[in-house]
């Protein structure tokens, strides 16, 4: 098992399954809050989990990446704005949906979540579990699971920001949790088959999420 896992290495193996770790930079553990950050994978399967570990891993050297780079303050947003900033995360959600039927993978660099029907169907449920862990962080007022997706969404939008506290920036992060928390029993559906929630769709792209 140790020959297996090489530096670098974000995993952490629990007597049930693999955690993701990583030590967060001194220089960005004011905007961060915290030294570490742990997440678990829900897999006991090594090869699987170190392809969930190596893809969190490019996501949270991003958010890194961006918290260094940008030295500007986030852009004052009303509540109109916001919301059209959560309705354009949703469509780009279900623009994804399709996408994953027939886009490449780079295996080495962006592996997918699964090779094989046992990991499909072990993707679908980890679904569940990633929905009931956006639950938990929500009500903690955590957003660090959908951070760099929200990131990329201020980015789109030429939005910068450099304070993780500013009331702008946390109301944003809610209502995109509220989104996700609400899209994942759709994407579930949509993975196995069942299309006729896309009448559901357009109602929750234009109504607010409140």
């Amino acid at each position: 098992m140790k020959a297996a896992l090489k530096s670098p290495c974000y995993l952490v193996r629990n007597p049930y399954s693999f955690c993701f770790r990583m030590i967060v930079p001194k220089d960005l553990r004011k905007f961060v809050g915290k030294t570490e950050l742990r997440y678990t994978l829900r897999t006991g399967n090594l090869r699987q989990a170190k392809h969930k570990a190596n893809f969190l891993a490019g996501q949270v050297q991003l958010v890194f990446r961006c918290l260094r780079k940008d030295n500007r303050d986030l852009s004052k947003l009303s509540d109109d704005q916001i919301q059209k900033l959560v309705h354009q995360y949703i469509k780009n959600a279900l623009e994804s949906w399709d996408k994953a039927f027939y886009e490449e993978f780079d295996i080495e660099d962006h592996p997918p979540p699964f090779t094989n029907a046992r990991e499909l169907h072990g993707h679908l449920k980890f679904l569940d579990y990633f929905r009931e862990d956006l639950i938990d962080c929500l009500n903690l007022g955590d957003f660090s699971m959908l951070e760099r997706s929200i990131n990329e969404l201020l980015k789109e939008n030429g939005i910068n920001h450099t304070s993780k506290s500013s009331i702008e920036y946390r109301k944003l992060c809610a209502q995109i949790h509220k989104a996700e928390i609400k899209l994942l029993p759709l994407e579930k559906k949509h993975m196995q088959g069942d299309f006729f929630h896309k009448d559901q769709l357009p109602d929750m792209a234009m109504t607010s999420l409140t």
